[in-house]
């Protein structure tokens, strides 16, 4: 199966390690194969990318704007693709390899949360091959895009059917707590409405940070958010809590957490995922290093 990666997004190395060996095991002895983004400043995510498959001696080509200016990760390529424009070319040979294997599109975000600039043309990529192939956020819990979650195919009437396919770009988060309908005076001894409002003082970022996306996905539902299909876990987390933006408390309280607080597991008493905060930092520190080195 060909897996073709494009963005200037990052994440971290061990999740990316883990997404790839995901794809690699649901491949199941297919053939398996990447086309690469050749960058002449590769990300620590394309490092650790090329790295990983370079190690396990997977075939890959690469698809670039300037062959000559390539970084030396690429060197190992089965064959390069030199393109003045990206979008009919990528298309062109998902459709090429695509006719005889499956194929998909994997797209690293820089913003996983709103539209940006350094993601349109990622966007104007991934919407020439949305309609024929299918289009993943491989940082965003490879999570589909080009289909809104929830949505069935219905027998479209005529004027639906004429409606053009929507593009794969990522919207903001929309937070749409139901309003509660009028009542009667004389439903007023029921108040239906103060139960329906213990359920979310139920939910504690805490006892949220140990759901899975899965989870996170069903409680918005359930509670009637709409939250960005693309969107990760912090994300659902603030849309459940009816909070804005990436909760800056919990960043301020890892400075203050003693380390003889960490269990065995990588967790501490209040929940911190010790483990992902180094892992972090080691992605950062290795991206500005190798930023020195040049």
């Amino acid at each position: 199966m060909l897996h073709v990666v494009l963005g200037d997004g990052e994440m971290s190395r061990r999740e990316l390690s883990k997404t790839l060996e995901d794809l690699l095991e649901k491949a199941d002895g297919v053939d398996f194969w990447f086309i690469v983004q050749g960058k002449d400043e590769p990300t620590a995510t394309d490092q650790a990318l090329m790295s990983w498959v370079n190690e396990r001696e997977i075939y890959f080509q690469v698809i670039t704007a300037d062959k000559k200016a390539m970084d030396g990760i690429y060197a190992n390529a089965a064959e390069t693709h030199e393109v003045k424009r990206l979008a009919p070319k990528v298309l062109a040979l998902m459709q090429e390899y695509g006719a005889e294997e499956d194929a998909a599109m994997y797209g690293l975000f820089v913003n996983n949360d709103e539209e940006v600039e350094e993601d349109r043309w990622l966007n104007d990529v991934m919407s020439s091959v949305v309609d024929e192939f299918k289009v993943f956020a491989m940082n965003d819990g490879l999570v589909e895009l080009g289909v809104e979650e929830g949505d069935e195919p219905e027998e479209a009437e005529p004027e639906e059917e004429k409606a053009p396919p929507a593009k794969p770009v990522k919207a903001a988060a929309k937070k749409a707590a139901a309003k509660p309908a009028a009542k009667d005076e004389d439903e007023e001894e029921d108040e239906p409405e103060e139960e329906d409002q213990d359920e979310p003082e139920a939910y504690t970022r805490e006892s949220l940070s140990d759901l899975n996306i899965e989870e996170l996905k069903a409680i918005a539902k359930k509670l009637g958010l709409t939250v960005a299909p693309r969107s990760r876990i912090p994300t659902y987390i603030n849309a459940i809590l009816g909070e804005d933006g990436t909760p800056e408390a919990e960043v301020e309280e890892i400075s203050e957490v003693a380390l003889e607080g960490v269990s065995g597991n990588g967790y501490s008493a209040d929940g911190i995922d010790y483990e992902e905060l180094a892992s972090l930092i080691v992605d950062k520190l290795f991206e500005r290093l190798v930023q020195a080195v040049r």
